[in-house]
């Protein structure tokens, strides 16, 4: 038996390189199995199936979220690690605000809300404005990753499956993988099947691992990593419980060789957002350039 899905309705370099990621190989789906009849395991997890409701139901328990974190990043090839730290809004719409900055100083701020996206970079005196499909259609920008999977509750709250667009066929098929439970989340735009998604579920915890995410060529664009989760308890007051959420939240390039590493220092669940909170006001005398135009001359936005 297939989970299928049709969605009919409306869709929703250091620091240089900050956010273009998601990684691996490509979609063999002459391997997979359907779910939900997953191989069995030998350890006390429960089933893949049973693992797919939880991540479901984790992802609507969350409305708003902030998060203050630390942020590393990681420069293979340069050998060099920058320390920074940084702050993230979200909301269940998609609507992200993602602020990184070196001690007081900001040196990225970007907003998503809607369609609109907003880039400033106060120490380049540039600032970007554009849409999110202008990100989608760019797989080598640096930030394209966050237009696939930035929003909040794919972030934070990954699951087996994907935004949904109008008039596409969405299922998910689960497998093994070189000794690892993966689902893989297809969609049908016209005739052919395409691969979006493969999520790794841990083998130890009903959480994903690993999330891969490619192109619309089916080229893969990085992946994100998931490690320490943390499983908190019910709270005084509290009226939704905040789900289970990783701990360290790792994006990688799809070439391997640099990554932005966000470790949570406090994750505040469900609390109001003032919608302005995802818009930025260009600052007095600061160059405003399309962001479209400028992904389209193969530059890099930090350039």
């Amino acid at each position: 038996m297939s989970i299928v899905k049709k969605n009919w309705g409306n869709p929703a370099r250091a620091l240089g390189s900050v956010v273009c990621v998601l990684v691996l190989a490509g979609c063999s789906a002459d391997v997979e199995r359907r779910l939900p009849d997953p191989t069995p395991v030998a350890y006390d997890r429960p089933s893949l199936v049973k693992v797919m409701e939880e991540m479901d139901e984790r992802r609507y328990a969350v409305e708003t979220l902030v998060v203050r974190t630390n942020v590393v990043l990681h420069d293979l090839a340069k050998k060099k690690d920058v320390g920074l730290n940084g702050a993230y809004l979200g909301d269940k719409d998609g609507n992200v605000r993602l602020q990184i900055r070196y001690n007081e100083s900001t040196i990225m701020d970007l907003a998503i809300r809607g369609d609109a996206v907003q880039l400033l970079l106060p120490r380049k005196n540039r600032f970007f404005q554009g849409s999110k499909k202008d990100l989608l259609a760019a797989s080598e920008c640096e930030l394209c990753l966050l237009a696939h999977v930035g929003n909040m509750p794919d972030l934070f709250f990954p699951r087996a499956w994907t935004i949904e667009t109008a008039n596409v066929e969405t299922q998910r098929r689960g497998g093994f993988e070189e000794g690892q439970e993966v689902v893989k989340v297809y969609e049908r735009p016209g005739i052919k099947w395409r691969c979006v998604r493969a999520i790794h579920i841990s083998m130890e915890q009903p959480v994903a691992s690993q999330v891969d995410v490619f192109n619309r060529s089916d080229k893969s664009i990085g992946c994100i990593k998931y490690e320490d989760y943390r499983f908190p308890g019910p709270a005084a007051g509290e009226i939704k419980r905040t789900p289970p959420y990783p701990g360290r939240v790792t994006l990688v390039t799809g070439d391997g060789n640099r990554s932005l590493e966000m470790n949570v220092e406090e994750l505040i669940p469900n609390t109001p957002i003032d919608p302005e909170k995802f818009e930025i006001k260009p600052p007095e005398g600061v160059k405003v350039l399309d962001l479209g135009e400028q992904l389209g001359s193969g530059k890099s936005l930090w350039e």
